[in-house]
C-alpha cells in the first residue's frame, strides 16, 4: 500500500472521514434545496447526478474500495451488478405497465 498516500495517524483518518461527511451533508443539502427550485425537467437529472457523486464518495472513502485488495473490489463489483439488476427489473416493470 505504498502508493495510496493514506494518513497513518488516527487524526488523519478522522480528518479525512470528517471532510467526507461534511461533503456528503452539503450534497444532501443541495438535494433538498433542488427539490424546491423549479427547473422543468432538469431536477431529476441533477438529483441523480448528485446521488451518483454521493455513492462514489461512500464507496471510495467509507467502504475503502480504493484499496488494492481484490476481494474488496470483487464485493463492490458484485454489489453494483446486483443494484443494476434490480434497477433493470424496475425499469422493465415500468415499461410493461405503460404499454
Amino acid at each position: 500500500m505504498s502508493g495510496l498516500s493514506e494518513p497513518r495517524t488516527i487524526g488523519g483518518i478522522l480528518r479525512r472521514m470528517l471532510i467526507t461527511w461534511v461533503v456528503l451533508l452539503a450534497l444532501l443539502g443541495s438535494t433538498v434545496v433542488l427539490a424546491y427550485v423549479p427547473l422543468q425537467g432538469l431536477n431529476t437529472a441533477i438529483s441523480i447526478g448528485i446521488a451518483g457523486v454521493k455513492t462514489v464518495l461512500v464507496l471510495w472513502f467509507f467502504m475503502e474500495l480504493r484499496r488494492p485488495d481484490p476481494l474488496l473490489r470483487l464485493a463492490g463489483a458484485a454489489s453494483l451488478l446486483w443494484i443494476g439488476f434490480l434497477f433493470g427489473l424496475v425499469f422493465f416493470e415500468i415499461a410493461w405497465r405503460v404499454n
